[in-house]
């Protein structure tokens, strides 16, 4: 589980603020030869004409072994797998984007929505929306600038299978939220009223587009490899497929 001091990160803060600006195993042979109690190598019939031994067999060779999995993605490398936040800038197409301290490091967001099973279609890494999953660690990490807001998380778990499987299980979740509205209502912010756009498949990821009274409008990617999921929120006055590619470049760091 995320340490502590992770534990109660909310994002409404920085969400306002936006709206303003992944053996061979040898055959043996064995030989069967017939036996006739004589040593000669070949067996007589019964008028003295000499009968060959039968042809010797070779067992089938074994059906070899599945190679073993990929190796798992310990916790501790989590941090490493984010991209820093010049690559960040240069997908947003901005010069730079400053880091969110408090909103960065190992842990999950705690914000709620309303509808609880869409909160997360609208903030990533969001632990209300991996309860249950069997989820290991999380590391996070928010950028801005004055106009754009970055939220990318990386999550391990104990097998790429049940990474796969959150993922497959928060897709049919994000298609159910399409028809209403998404209220982020936090216990001190100012709730946010999210409306879905659009929710769809490129490749691997699962995409959605979302918007927020005052203008903020942001990309969705979710995604998994081996066993961490790679979840992105990418924000801006117009945003295209910057989460996509920012999911996408995660996940070529995980080998």
């Amino acid at each position: 589980m995320p340490p502590a001091g992770g534990a109660r990160r909310k994002t409404q803060h920085w969400l306002l603020a936006a709206t303003g600006a992944v053996v061979a195993v040898a055959a043996v042979t064995i030989a069967v030869a017939a036996s006739t109690g004589k040593d000669n190598g070949s067996a007589t019939a019964s008028h003295g004409v000499p009968v060959p031994n039968p042809p010797t067999k070779s067992a089938a060779a074994p059906t070899p072994p599945p190679p073993p999995p990929p190796s798992l993605v310990s916790d501790a490398t989590l941090p490493t797998l984010l991209p820093d936040p010049a690559q960040v800038a240069q997908v947003m197409g901005t010069t730079a984007m400053d880091p969110i301290d408090k909103l960065s490091g190992p842990g999950m967001y705690t914000d709620n929505a309303d509808p609880a099973q869409c909160v997360g279609l609208v903030i990533p890494a969001a632990k209300n929306a991996y309860a249950g999953s069997g989820w290991r660690a999380t590391y996070v990490q928010a950028l801005h600038d004055q106009s754009n807001r970055v939220f990318d998380g990386v999550t391990t778990f104990p097998a790429a299978s049940s990474a796969g499987n959150f993922v497959t299980q928060q897709e049919l979740a994000w298609q159910g939220c399409r028809f209403a509205p998404v209220v982020l209502g936090p216990e001190h912010d100012k709730p946010i009223t999210w409306t879905i756009q659009d929710v769809s498949r490129q490749g691997d990821t699962v995409t959605a587009r979302i918007s927020a009274q005052g203008g903020l409008s942001c990309q969705r990617a979710l995604t998994s490899k081996s066993n961490v999921v790679i979840d992105v929120s990418a924000c801006s006055a117009h945003p295209s497929d910057e989460a996509v590619t920012l999911a996408s470049a995660i996940s070529q760091r995980v080998q």
